[in-house]
């Protein structure tokens, strides 16, 4: 399902960036650079999905209160469990410090750039990249000199 909904992604972000002159020559003439962007794009989707995957996982598990390190046993303080802990971090990393911060951006049409990059769309990112560069794409073609 994950890969699915990645490739749906990609291929949304390539309908929107096919659509400018930009986006265009990057995806037919810097296709390496396209390919590490949907990379990384895709490095960081599957952060999250596996931060939810681990959660789920240790969720089902039976409780876990203890570990040991070098056959020293360190018990959780408090009597809380690992599966506790995993969803706290859950809510406040992923949800609170990503997830809500990226909505305010989005909805405030502030800071576009970074709003991006929280939600993983370095494909659009990359093309804005080129343009706040300054390149012209035109130029690249006419001298044949790559930046």
């Amino acid at each position: 399902m994950f890969f699915a909904v990645f490739i749906l992604s990609v291929l949304v972000e390539i309908c929107v960036i096919i659509h400018s002159k930009r986006g265009f020559l990057l995806f037919r003439d810097h296709f390496p650079k396209f390919l590490l962007a949907a990379g990384f794009g895709f490095l960081g989707r599957f952060d999250t999905y596996s931060d939810v995957t681990f959660y789920k996982i240790i969720s089902d598990c039976q409780p876990i209160t203890w570990f040991s390190i070098k056959q020293v046993r360190i018990e959780l303080p408090f009597g809380i469990e690992l599966a506790q802990i995993s969803g706290v971090c859950l809510v406040f990393g992923v949800g609170l410090f990503q997830a809500l911060p990226n909505l305010v951006m989005l909805l405030g049409k502030c800071s576009l750039p970074m709003a991006l990059k929280f939600s993983e769309f370095n494909i659009v990112l990359a093309v804005m990249e080129d343009d706040a560069g300054g390149k012209n794409p035109e130029e690249e073609e006419t001298t044949g000199v790559a930046p």
